[in-house]
């Protein structure tokens, strides 16, 4: 479920000065209150913001690979502005839901989409260089699935339950570490011309 504790736009509004006034350790920090109040992607992205979660390196050293593959120089300076501005796409997308009150949902696949593409375009790189991009975008084409009950899903259904579960690892575990692996599998199989996923 994406509910989560009750933050007001105001206090959205006040992290966010906090990280364009900042560092990474304010990103990281940002995250922490946010994920102590139950916001899953927080704690997924803290990973990325702190780099010392399997996820987290794995999203580091995968921007790296793409950039390599790209014969483009990442460097360090260019890596923590998109690190920094993500936190704020972040932020950006949890006050546009909180309106001219607050908020208590976290962000779909799709909000988390928008805003990654944004940020990656704004920063003269494609959103090739998003770790979950190719293989959620494979898995919303192609996969389907029955929920117990019988219920077909679909698509972007079938994404998004794909990120629940992501969330749910935290980023932190060996479970996030297989999340990770089955994603690298969906993407072997599509380029081996098959793929099969079983809606949970």
């Amino acid at each position: 479920m994406l509910e989560a504790k009750k933050v007001s736009k105001s206090e959205i509004q006040a992290w966010r000065k906090q990280i364009e006034n900042g560092d990474l350790s304010d990103v990281g920090a940002v995250y922490q209150q946010l994920a102590k109040r139950g916001y899953h992607y927080a704690k997924w992205a803290y990973g990325v913001a702190s780099a010392d979660t399997i996820t987290g390196n794995g999203a580091l050293e995968f921007m790296q690979a793409v950039a390599n593959e790209y014969h483009h120089i990442l460097t360090a300076d260019e890596t923590n502005k998109i690190r920094r501005y993500m936190a704020l796409g972040y932020l950006e997308m949890l006050e546009k839901k909180a309106g001219s009150g607050s908020v208590s949902q976290d962000i779909t696949y799709q909000q988390m989409k928008e805003f990654h593409i944004k940020v990656f375009e704004n920063n003269n790189v494609d959103i090739n260089y998003w770790t979950l991009y190719e293989p959620m975008r494979i898995i919303e084409r192609y996969a389907s699935g029955k929920l117990i009950g019988g219920r077909e899903i679909k698509g972007e259904q079938v994404v998004e339950r794909e990120w629940e579960a992501m969330w749910a690892t935290k980023g932190t575990n060996v479970d996030s570490w297989m999340m990770s692996f089955g994603l690298s599998e969906i993407m072997r199989d599509a380029h081996n011309g098959y793929i099969y996923l079983q809606a949970k």
